[in-house]
């Protein structure tokens, strides 16, 4: 399992949690943002810049309703 947040709508607290569960879970956090973050050092949590934020009409429809989405690996 992957999550993905999008960090310039998410709070530092929920973030700090996220983290944490991370490590406890080992799974991967991705943070997309449209400016650079300090995220802690770590092989399952990364930041990505993006250009093209979330919420523009272009990316609603992929994330609909929430400032994060899970992505399952494998068939179901």
């Amino acid at each position: 399992m992957k999550i993905w947040v999008d960090a310039d709508a998410c709070p530092g607290a929920i973030k700090e949690i996220l983290f944490r569960a991370a490590e406890r879970t080992q799974t991967s956090v991705t943070l997309v943002a449209n400016q650079a973050l300090r995220t802690p050092p770590s092989r399952l949590i990364r930041a990505v810049l993006s250009l093209i934020h979330i919420s523009e009409p272009t990316r609603q429809a992929e994330m609909a309703g929430g400032g994060f989405g899970v992505e399952k690996k494998g068939g179901g």
